[in-house]
């Protein structure tokens, strides 16, 4: 076989809890659940012959045995073959999941030393390793064995590519230089990186499906492709699903807390298009309003209940009339008159009296 077609996915995190609020957490699982039914639809659809999961596939050994049950499921009615590589969270442990009876097409490293698996019909080696406990500090990809140039050589591997040390198996760019692979999954990193290669090898981390918090926002998924020698035909697969993100929005004139809310309706609308309800947001109210208007938090976010979950945050201040103030015969009145008369910039002038001012009134 000439090419072989893979899906790279990693860090899903299921079973996690990284909120106080039960309900967010409920339905980041349940996202998480939807993705992995999402991908497996799409998976075979596209015929795949080998997905590789990079580690942290679950946040611990302690899951909902239903929930893990359906897992088994999802993955039992997959065409192709699953390889998991356990990572830093979902380690091999006597308690871990990974030790029950998986469906026959799942393979699952257990050991913490780097192996392979053969799948002689589609001419693949995988290679890969175990995290027996949560620490790793030994890099697993330093002298790495020898492989065979017949086989198309994937590795799966959960860590942390780094200049330095490091407590999450480290892994070196001259390491994956010398390993010879034809491409590597890496998990361990939430983020994205493109697609690299060095010698012979290309590798990259395909990031976490769904994103679970603030700090994983934009636009998720798995990478999905061919592999041959020499030839890497992987591409990003945008899952449909909820996103994260935290946004800066400009308060203009409004004329209540319904046109308000209005308005970032009809901005979020226009930037995320129809699927804009489906995410979670969290947004700064930025600019100046009048000082006959106010902003009411609690209002403005009943007035989006239909959006999945969104946080605001007032940073608004009130407009300042210079000229009245220049007309006060008082400091703040001379401030304000001497720098609307200097030879500054206009944008200058308004920042630095708004300042001033502020400054002023704190200390009068």
């Amino acid at each position: 076989m000439e090419k072989v077609r893979i899906a790279h996915l990693a860090d899903f995190h299921i079973g996690g809890e990284l909120y106080e609020n039960n309900e967010l957490n409920k339905k980041i699982n349940s996202n998480l659940i939807k993705a992995l039914l999402e991908i497996f639809s799409v998976l075979n659809l596209a015929k795949v012959d080998v997905v590789l999961i990079a580690g942290d596939f679950y946040e611990s050994s302690s899951l909902d045995k239903n929930l893990h049950n359906e897992i088994k499921r999802i993955f039992s009615n997959f065409s192709g073959k699953i390889v998991i590589a356990p990572g830093n969270h979902d380690y091999i442990s006597l308690d871990s999941p990974y030790m029950e009876k998986w469906p026959d097409n799942t393979y699952i490293f257990k050991n913490q030393t780097v192996e392979y698996f053969e799948f002689k019909e589609i001419n693949t080696r995988v290679y890969g390793f175990a995290f027996n406990k949560s620490h790793i500090t030994t890099p697993m990809l330093s002298n790495f064995p020898e492989i065979d140039e017949k086989y198309i050589n994937l590795g799966v591997f959960h860590g942390q590519m780094d200049e330095t040390m490091n407590a999450y198996c480290p892994i070196f760019v001259e390491d994956i230089k010398n390993s010879n692979l034809d491409y590597i999954a890496l998990g361990h990193i939430h983020k994205r990186s493109e697609i690299k290669k060095i010698n012979n090898t290309y590798y990259a981390y395909s990031g976490n499906p769904v994103g679970r918090g603030f700090d994983e926002t934009g636009k998720k998924g798995i990478y999905l492709g061919d592999i041959s020698k020499n030839i890497n035909g992987l591409n990003f697969y945008k899952l449909n699903n909820s996103e994260f993100h935290t946004i800066s929005y400009n308060v203009e004139e409004f004329i209540d807390q319904c046109d308000l809310a209005e308005k970032i309706k009809n901005y979020l609308f226009n930037k995320f298009g129809e699927k804009y309800k489906k995410n979670y947001y969290r947004i700064n109210l930025n600019g100046f309003i009048e000082k006959e208007s106010f902003i009411n938090i609690d209002m403005i976010t009943h007035y989006l209940d239909e959006i999945e979950y969104i946080e605001l945050k007032d940073n608004t201040k009130i407009k300042i009339d210079f000229d009245e103030i220049s007309s006060e015969n008082n400091l703040k009145g001379i401030f304000v008159q001497k720098v609307l008369n200097s030879k500054l910039k206009e944008n200058d002038k308004e920042a630095i009296i708004d300042i001033g001012i502020r400054a002023l009134e704190d200390l009068l």
